[in-house]
């Protein structure tokens, strides 16, 4: 009979044992399906604003290929003409060359807050009704490859540089 007890006790701690090993194992892949999520989300949100295409040849986010298209180069291409006009503003041309887009990410952040700053520089030459109805006119050039006639002259981008992107 005591051996009995004994017996018991040890299957009750292997068992309990057992069950704290699954449970980690686990909170181990949740914590790791959630990482992956996180990972694919913020590769997805990087794309989208450096206008890159996306490949996915898998759930992992490890094996993301991004993909400069069309719209992507010609939005690289006016980034570096903008950084021609103002210098101040950052263009990384090593990270694109080396297609590392989490570091022309965090470049991009630092240019679209110093050409906001810009374009408040620019607006205060126009009346505020003029001003309003250009918003941003460098962050729509930038990104969109459009830019009003106004600001065209006092930019100093060319017409040819916007009939380009049309």
């Amino acid at each position: 009979m005591i051996y009995k007890k004994k017996h018991k006790k040890w299957v009750l701690i292997i068992a309990i044992i057992l069950c704290l090993i699954v449970n980690i194992y686990e909170y181990g892949q949740k914590a790791y399906e959630g990482k992956n999520e996180l990972e694919l989300k913020l590769a997805a949100y990087t794309a989208e604003r450096l206008y890159l295409d996306i490949k996915y040849p898998d759930d992992n986010a490890s094996n993301i290929e991004y993909i400069v298209g069309d719209y992507g180069r010609d939005f690289f291409e006016r980034w570096e003409l903008i950084t021609e006009v103002y210098p101040e503003i950052p263009y990384p041309r090593e990270a694109i060359e080396q297609e590392n887009w989490e570091v022309v990410d965090s470049f991009y952040t630092r240019t679209y807050r110093m050409i906001q700053s810009i374009d408040r520089q620019l607006d205060e030459d126009f009346s505020p009704i003029e001003a309003d109805y250009m918003s941003s006119p460098l962050y729509t050039y930038l990104t969109r490859g459009w830019l009003n006639e106004e600001y065209r002259e006092e930019i100093g981008i060319t017409d040819e540089d916007v009939d380009k992107y049309r």
